[in-house]
């Protein structure tokens, strides 16, 4: 019996694997690349910040989200809420440029504060072969519960995500990676950690722990404690 329900739970998470194996390939093999207008470009990666980089970011930004992926044009929008949410007196409030590991930089413009934590934006930038400055908005794959099993989970494409966004620096390591928590609740007891692997404006999931449903005390766990489920970086 006890063959029997290891088997099974092997089955179940190899099950699994497979699902977010084929579904991160089909995003991958769908992302788009957008050419920048030079001027903003240069403006943006230029060391320093200040208004001008801000108004480029928003600039790249707004170029991504027109000519860019059809998840963005035909789902969210740069709406109101958006530009009221990276404002401040200078216009520089919400907007993050940040050098990443592999040579290309991710920006990051802040949708909504919320009440602990906030949702956003990114995109990745780099400069290809031909010297031009390109960008791809990042279209990030979210895990959710499937069929009420933990283990088993599915993810499905986002544009606007909500959690904090952090870039992590792996020991001797040039692949870009990133990592979101995002809380379902205040108290931190449930919700996703999921770490990515980016290259040319294409995320995979690498590393995942999760408590879908929150539990009836608060408080009782931290992301810590999450449970770490299957991905396919093996």
């Amino acid at each position: 019996m006890r063959d029997r329900n290891l088997l099974a739970s092997a089955l179940r998470q190899l099950g699994a694997l497979f699902l977010v194996v084929s579904v991160q390939a089909a995003l991958a093999q769908e992302q788009e690349v957008v050419a920048l207008p030079p001027t903003l470009f240069r403006v943006l990666i230029a060391a320093g910040s200040g208004l001008d980089q801000a108004v480029a970011l928003r600039g790249v930004l707004r170029t991504l989200l027109v000519n860019g992926s059809s998840v963005a044009r035909g789902g969210t929008a740069w709406d109101a809420d958006c530009e009221d949410a990276n404002r401040d007196s200078n216009g520089t409030a919400g907007l993050i440029r940040l050098a990443l590991a592999d040579g290309s930089w991710l920006v990051q413009a802040t949708c909504a504060q919320g009440a602990y934590q906030g949702s956003f934006w990114a995109a990745q930038l780099w400069i290809a072969d031909t010297g031009q400055g390109v960008g791809a908005l990042l279209r990030w794959p979210i895990a959710a519960e499937h069929l009420g099993a933990p283990a088993n989970f599915e993810l499905s494409e986002q544009v606007v995500v909500w959690g904090d966004l952090t870039v992590l620096a792996p020991p001797h390591s040039t692949r870009a990676e990133l990592e979101i928590l995002n809380r379902f609740r205040a108290p931190g007891d449930c919700g996703t950690r999921t770490r990515y692997a980016l290259e040319r404006g294409a995320l995979r999931v690498v590393g995942l722990a999760a408590v879908f449903t929150c539990p009836e005390s608060l408080g009782v766990s931290g992301p810590a404690d999450w449970r770490a489920l299957p991905t396919s970086d093996r």
